[in-house]
């Protein structure tokens, strides 16, 4: 959830709308202002680094698990998306003493007490820690060795989209200037000449799925649960589907791993329980056209998020496109828009006026328990 620096906060529905408009403008924005940043920070550590930890909650921790192919297949180091309770409580104790990893703490508000556990705690165990964040005073940007600011505008209080496309692009930079660093400079290359792309691309998303995501939305609205479907970098737009279905028009989602629906959902799933695949071309696309036929078998509605043609089994009203141009790497930049215009259609077809809390005291409550910083001593 997206909650400005300004008070009183706009929490009209369509703040969420203008600032999904905003997003191809946020990705120039990273890529142009973080370029000299990650490329100091990757020269400094990329050589001697094998692998990176990124951690947060929430879209921090989703950013993570949209870029962690990036990491390992272009900037060729081990990349593991941990979230941050898990990170500071259960695994930091073995992360490796002998050559620790880069943790990178992610965080646009500077201020989640679970993420900034993780920051001190990996540093306490020797990892050297980054934070990528959005306020530079904030308490998470005083916690680690080096922090990284980003600027978003937020135009209110909305469940948070351009923020989460933003830290998807800024780490996909790092990755980048990571390769470079590393001497993987034809892989880096094709990564920058895809993000290059990505502003214009993801302003054909945009205009593209805009119409088929209005119309998927009432499909959405009318259902008790509606599962989201992805593997590789679209498992992180499948659970940022479900967020924004949560924060928004607060409906149900359940964020499902790709293969796991057919052991696991299929069971309880049917013509009541839609079901949102993500799945841009790239390594589990066939799978995932295997499991749209197993959906129309049994009468699940399915809707598919892809930048490939849909199958015969996808209704054309129920394919939600994105724009063709990405490697699968990056398209985690792509996948997640037609998501957040969903997500901002069914708060439309439900006469979600506003976004927020039923009482001042539920929100001071909310903040004040994901804020609290404890600290806790690891398994």
């Amino acid at each position: 959830m997206t909650r400005p620096n300004h008070q009183p906060p706009d929490r009209a529905a369509g703040v969420m709308r203008r600032e999904i408009e905003t997003i191809p403008s946020v990705i120039e924005d990273q890529i142009r202002v973080l370029g000299a940043q990650m490329r100091d920070l990757a020269t400094e550590v990329g050589p001697r680094i094998d692998e990176v930890v990124l951690t947060g909650c929430g879209d921090s921790y989703f950013a993570g698990l949209a870029v962690r192919l990036a990491f390992e297949s272009i900037a060729g180091v081990r990349c593991r998306p941990v979230e941050a309770l898990e990170l500071a409580r259960y695994q930091v104790r073995y992360m490796g003493p002998e050559r620790p990893p880069l943790v990178i703490a992610v965080s646009y508000s500077g201020e989640v007490g679970r993420t900034i556990e993780a920051a001190a705690t990996a540093a306490r165990f020797g990892a050297r820690t980054v934070a990528l964040t959005g306020r530079p005073e904030g308490r998470l940007a005083r916690q680690v060795a080096r922090p990284i600011v980003m600027s978003v505008p937020t135009l209110g209080f909305s469940p948070g989209t351009s923020t989460y496309v933003a830290m998807v692009a800024a780490l996909l930079v790092l990755a980048g200037e990571l390769a470079r660093a590393r001497g993987n400079i034809r892989e880096a290359t094709r990564l920058d000449a895809d993000l290059r792309r990505a502003p214009e691309l993801a302003r054909q998303t945009l205009r593209r799925s805009e119409a088929p995501a209005a119309e998927a939305a009432s499909v959405i609205a009318t259902a008790p649960v509606t599962t989201f479907l992805g593997a590789g970098p679209s498992r992180a737009a499948a659970a940022f589907g479900a967020a924004k279905l949560f924060e928004g028009p607060q409906r149900y989602g359940v964020a499902q791993d790709l293969e796991e629906w057919a052991h696991e959902e299929y069971f309880i799933s049917g013509p009541s329980t839609p079901i949102v695949m993500v799945a841009p071309s790239g390594a589990s696309r066939d799978r995932a056209v295997e499991l749209l036929a197993e959906m129309a078998f049994i009468d699940a509605p399915a809707l598919l998020v892809s930048d490939a043609d849909p199958p015969p089994t996808v209704p054309a009203n129920r394919y939600l496109p994105m724009a063709n141009g990405l490697d699968e790497s990056a398209s985690g930049l792509l996948s997640c828009l037609p998501l957040a215009l969903l997500g901002f259609f069914v708060s439309d077809v439900l006469g979600t006026l506003a976004y927020g809390f039923p009482t001042p005291e539920r929100e001071r409550e909310h903040y004040e328990t994901i804020h609290r910083d404890t600290r806790g001593e690891p398994a």
